[in-house]
């Protein structure tokens, strides 16, 4: 596999946000509901910042893509940023389950990268 090629590949904190995303669906895919799974599946705080961070990286590869949504009264008309993920998602898994057989393409990995439980 070419350099490049590995350079696409989601890491195993990409993967882990992948999988958020997956479990939180697109309607609820915003900053806090994945900081609040990330958490519950490692039991450890991510930053806010650093999710910024592997969000953008993940849409530099070319997994998710973003969008505002409406405004909300509780967040003073402000619009969250919305993450859901493309069909590269979707062939990457099926390489995933070629790769790692436990990880199955319906569902997400039932051992996370960085432990925890899905």
């Amino acid at each position: 596999m070419t350099e490049d090629r590995i350079s696409k590949l989601p890491s195993p904190l990409e993967e882990m946000v992948l999988y958020a995303i997956l479990d939180v669906g697109e309607k609820e895919a915003y900053t806090t509901p994945l900081l609040a799974r990330l958490k519950h599946v490692s039991g450890k705080e991510i930053a806010a910042g650093a999710l910024y961070t592997v969000l953008g990286r993940l849409e530099e590869k070319g997994f998710v893509e973003s969008e505002l949504g409406d405004p909300t009264p509780e967040r003073g008309g402000k619009r969250k940023r919305l993450y859901r993920v493309n069909a590269a998602v979707t062939k990457w898994r099926e390489a995933l389950s070629v790769i790692r057989p436990q990880a199955t393409p319906a569902g997400p990995s039932p051992k996370p990268a960085f432990g925890g439980q899905w």
